[in-house]
């Protein structure tokens, strides 16, 4: 069986060269790299000679500009960038050979522009979100995931949402989700009972959204913890990396050179930033590059990280750009996810995208929530996933953390951070820190031991403690 993965910088082997007599286009694909001299020529031109060389293109038809762009040798995804810019793209690859190669496999390009009554255009920079009256959970407006049974005719799908004057924005090739947009007046969290009453072949939800679980700031008299020094440090990036689902990063606080790869999930294509300053900490932590107060000095190792924005700048995310994170992580290399956010609202498709990433290896962790409610806290509850609880400086639990079965085991979960979450640096504290931690500690040990499986880690976190016995 064929597996589809998102990437944007992998090595195909092969060489293929193309050329268009009319109104000239050239494009050579060679390995990760590729070259494209286009003058005044139709996107669909340049789309079919991609076409030609086995990949599958999805796009709108209205999307067809005339395009003039000339690249020589870059990586693959900066050569799409230029020439499908201002559109978004994913690109997907696939395993397939006696030896399990990496070649491309399909293209989807997507508007990535929102249009206003004037006429004018301007790029999506967030989720619009309504909330559900009768629950309280979040969903980006208008918006459905559909998933059609295996085996079944691709045409129930496309009828169903062209019945409904609705459109297909992009797919996640992995779970076979699509992302469509349907039009004011249709009541989107009951769509799913409706359609499940109606035609058994399709599954539904809505396009769920999620807030950022903010850590809290110490203000005025804050406790005062030295970590331990860390010891056994990884000078590269050679370790397991951890991919860290957050606000995104910021340059300039040390994590340069730990970053292996990097996307915008919000805005695919776009060179990857942080309006929220919770990322930059998240992946300083995860880096190994702040350590929690309390937290033993043989823990720590510095981690190569792939930071993936998944919240805008609202602090929103949404189920499709979580799975577009999950699918990107994969790709890369990733060992250890990390998701230091959480809601009560329980999504059965992203479920479904975390279990498949664990099936492929993936530990992910969670931070369990800064509520001491009980209340399940989601996707830490989820059965495949590590919940995280955060402990104070002197090991005993931190007050607001949250509790409950789902909870694996609690971790230091003060910090002392260079970047504040909107707002100013200082000492934080949250199960969002405890859950980086444990995740850059788990790259360590999967670094030392890289036989190791989940259930080897899992024996570790129950037999070790991550914290130090008199700090």
């Amino acid at each position: 069986m064929k597996h589809r993965i998102v990437a944007v910088l992998l090595m195909v082997p092969a060489i293929l060269l193309f050329a268009a007599s009319a109104r000239a286009v050239t494009i050579e694909l060679s390995g990760d790299r590729i070259s494209i001299h286009a003058e005044k020529s139709p996107l669909s031109v340049i789309l079919s000679r991609l076409s030609a060389s086995g990949i599958q293109i999805q796009c709108p038809p209205h999307i067809d500009p005339e395009v003039t762009a000339t690249v020589t040798d870059k990586p693959i995804h900066e050569g799409l960038g230029a020439v499908l810019k201002p559109y978004g793209y994913v690109l997907f690859w696939e395993r397939s050979g006696k030896n399990k190669s990496l070649r491309p496999a399909e293209l989807h390009v997507f508007d990535s522009v929102g249009r206003e009554e004037n006429g004018r255009e301007e790029r999506e920079e967030g989720f619009a979100v309504a909330v559900n009256p009768k629950d309280g959970s979040l969903y980006v407006r208008n918006e459905i995931l559909l998933r059609i049974a295996p085996g079944s005719d691709g045409e129930i799908l496309r009828s169903l949402v062209s019945g409904l004057g609705g459109v297909i924005l992009e797919t996640d090739a992995l779970l076979g989700i699509h992302r469509v947009r349907l039009p004011d007046g249709i009541d989107i969290p009951d769509f799913p009972a409706k359609l499940k009453a109606g035609e058994n072949r399709l599954t539904a939800e809505p396009n769920y959204a999620y807030p950022i679980d903010f850590p809290r700031r110490f203000v005025g008299r804050a406790p005062r913890f030295e970590s331990v020094a860390p010891q056994n440090i990884i000078s590269d990036t050679t370790g397991v990396p951890v991919a860290v689902l957050d606000s995104g990063w910021t340059a300039g606080y040390g994590l340069e050179e730990r970053v292996i790869a990097a996307l915008d999930a919000v805005n695919p294509g776009m060179p990857v930033t942080d309006g929220l300053g919770h990322g930059t900490q998240m992946a300083l932590i995860a880096a190994g590059e702040v350590r929690p107060m309390g937290t033993a000095g043989e823990d720590a190792k510095a981690s190569p990280i792939i930071p993936i924005r998944t919240f805008d700048d609202s602090g929103i995310t949404s189920n499709f750009a979580l799975m577009r994170g999950i699918d990107f992580a994969l790709s890369s290399g990733a060992r250890v996810l990390n998701m230091s956010w959480g809601s009560e609202t329980s999504s059965p498709f992203l479920e479904e995208a975390l279990a498949y990433a664990d099936n492929r290896g993936l530990i992910v962790v969670a931070a369990a929530g800064n509520k001491a409610t009980g209340a399940p806290v989601y996707p830490a509850a989820y059965p495949t996933v590590l919940g995280i609880g955060a402990l104070a400086p002197d090991g005993t639990p931190w007050q607001h953390s949250n509790y409950g079965s789902f909870v694996a085991l609690s971790a230091p979960g003060y910090a002392d951070l260079p970047v504040g979450y909107k707002g100013e640096a200082g000492i934080y504290a949250g199960t969002s820190i405890a859950a980086a931690y444990v995740a850059n500690v788990i790259s360590g040990w999967l670094t030392e031991n890289p036989d190791w499986q989940k259930s080897d880690v899992m024996h570790r976190l129950r037999t070790h403690r991550l914290k130090r016995q008199n700090p």
